[in-house]
């Protein structure tokens, strides 16, 4: 079975179905994809970064003797 749109001569962009270009490639598709990925991340990151105050507290840590002599 030969496809009409290869068997044909050159017709130009104006001889275009409808359907023709109506579907995305594949690889723009997968970059979209991953852009819309990316953007959503970014946007959560932001998010946390700004909106999200951390609890200051007060920390003691005791440090043994020995860590302080030099051998």
């Amino acid at each position: 079975m030969v496809n009409s749109r290869l068997a044909t001569p050159n017709r130009g962009l104006a001889a275009w179905k409808e359907t023709d270009h109506q579907n995305m490639p594949s690889l723009f598709r997968f970059l979209a994809v991953m852009a819309v990925i990316a953007a959503v991340v970014y946007g959560m990151i932001f998010a946390l970064a700004n909106f999200v105050t951390p609890k200051s507290r007060e920390m003691t840590v005791t440090v043994p003797a020995d860590k302080f002599l030099k051998k």
